[in-house]
């Protein structure tokens, strides 16, 4: 028998005793060290090399850092049709990723940046604590209708209609309850211990009061990075700079109170109020400030992220 008669013979035994898939997945699985991956790791390794047996290295742009007020014309120039926009304050932290989701509070800004102010409907008795309180602000121009258990027949009537959120002290919530369940239960107004709605004392129904008007939630993501909105377009520069200064207070102040033990991750913190004066920091504050925040961006909704200096607005 020749060679070539021979040969045929083996390559159909090789074959029959052999199976290879011919699936797709299989097709696309390639060994450790080859495929496209391992391709273009190559390419970028040969371009280094070349790189630095030239004597070229990469010049990288420097970000341009710009003032509040060189910032806030740039960005109402961007939307200028979109005066109720929002000032979104990016903040890149140097909280490690394991302990990131301890980054978070509850704030309460100088100027609230909501759209639109909450009105409040109070049911408190005259002669508590919690009600002489409520009827101080009343007095005080804030948007709160106040009033014991005759304002329940108001609200029953429809005479009392224009609010948003409700607050209640624990004497009227029976009487709240049985005439009013109803109407404002599928609303989700009626008042509750658990939502912090139901409050007995001044300073108890002082902080209830902080909570509904405006404070707000802020959340640091799992690299550390706080993104929210600090203002609206059509605040003064002055408004911006003092809820700017206010919410940076609050984080560098939270990411330096131990966010890495068990308790301070599950401690629900209370509300932040920030000051609508400007307070000057100290070397020490600033220095802490330094420790914490890496990074800061002001941008709009469709803005541009604009780099700000730490020192400028904090």
């Amino acid at each position: 028998m020749s060679l070539h008669t021979l040969r045929p013979v083996r390559l159909a035994l090789a074959s029959s005793s052999r199976s290879f898939a011919t699936s797709s997945a299989a097709l696309a699985k390639n060994p450790p060290g080859r495929g496209r991956d391992a391709a273009k790791r190559l390419r970028r390794a040969e371009r280094a090399a070349k790189a630095a047996a030239s004597g070229e290295t990469e010049v990288k742009k420097e970000e341009p850092v710009l003032g509040l007020e060189d910032a806030v014309r740039v960005l109402q120039a961007v939307e200028v049709t979109r005066p109720l926009a929002a000032y979104e304050l990016h903040v890149v932290t140097t909280v490690s990723s394991h302990v990131a989701n301890a980054l978070r509070g509850r704030i309460s800004l100088p100027y609230s940046a909501r759209t639109k102010p909450e009105k409040l409907l109070i049911f408190a008795s005259e002669d508590s604590a919690a009600g002489v309180l409520a009827r101080r602000q009343a007095a005080a121009g804030e948007p709160i209708t106040v009033g014991g258990a005759e304002l329940i027949a108001d609200v029953v009537s429809g005479r009392v209609s224009d609010f948003s959120k409700v607050l209640a002290t624990p004497d009227l919530v029976p009487q709240i309850a049985k005439a009013l369940a109803r109407s404002l239960g599928p609303k989700g107004l009626m008042p509750s211990a658990k939502r912090g709605t139901v409050v007995e004392g001044e300073e108890e129904m002082k902080t209830a009061i902080l909570e509904a008007q405006g404070a707000m939630d802020w959340r640091g993501d799992r690299n550390g990075v706080v993104r929210t909105a600090v203002a609206r377009l059509h605040h003064p520069i002055p408004s911006l700079r003092s809820n700017i200064a206010a919410f940076l207070g609050a984080v560098v102040e939270r990411a330096t109170s131990g966010l890495g033990s068990a308790a301070a991750a599950g401690v629900q913190q209370g509300v932040v109020v920030g000051a609508k004066e400007p307070i000057a920091r100290s070397a020490g504050e600033m220095k802490k400030a330094q420790g914490v925040i890496k990074q800061i961006h002001l941008s709009s909704t469709q803005g541009p992220g604009i780099k700000l200096s730490l020192a400028d607005i904090y």
